[in-house]
């Protein structure tokens, strides 16, 4: 690709839901559709908190069909070392002070669930990356969805999905939403 091209003909950002209060409700993202990116990059971005604030725990699930809590869902073994990566820190003030990369996070073994065991009481961003292959495709496996466990306090969070590498490249206008 050339030098012009345009980061959105690279990536399809998409919210997964409604930014909200994980005071009581989690959040159940939409479906993703694998068949139109490679890659998708599930970015949890969370509000300061304290000690006694829950922690994000995301889990994956895969499903053929897109109808939420369906039958054909099950577990997607994805989150390995490697794949999950957090930016965080005490508040949004010393996050904006970071000076560092990533922290990688470690998981050796593939499961379907991450918690981050001190974003309760912290502020920042948690990165899980999924990939085509990461689903059941030969048994028809095609969408992928990141819930968020209640965190019994106040915490606001968004979850965003990165659509990367479009296996139909297009201009931003013409591009696939993932979401279905």
């Amino acid at each position: 690709m050339g030098q012009n091209v345009k980061g959105l003909e690279r990536c399809y950002p998409v919210l997964a839901g409604a930014p909200i209060d994980l005071n009581s409700p989690g959040m159940t993202g939409d479906y993703f559709n694998m068949s139109k990116y490679r890659r998708c990059l599930v970015i949890i971005a969370f509000g300061d908190g304290t000690a006694t604030t829950g922690d994000i725990v995301a889990t994956l699930s895969q499903s053929k069909t897109v109808a939420n809590g369906d039958s054909s869902d099950k577990v997607l073994n994805a989150l390995v070392t490697g794949r999950i990566y957090a930016q965080v820190a005490a508040t949004y003030a010393a996050y904006a002070q970071l000076t560092g990369g990533w922290t990688e996070e470690t998981q050796v073994v593939a499961d379907e669930v991450w918690t981050d065991d001190d974003s309760g009481e912290q502020c920042g961003i948690i990165c899980l990356e999924i990939r085509q292959e990461d689903l059941d495709v030969d048994s028809g496996f095609i969408y992928f969805k990141c819930s968020l466990t209640a965190a019994a306090s106040a915490k606001v969070a968004a979850m965003i999905y990165l659509g990367l590498d479009p296996t139909n490249e297009a201009a931003p206008v013409n591009m696939a939403n993932p979401l279905v």
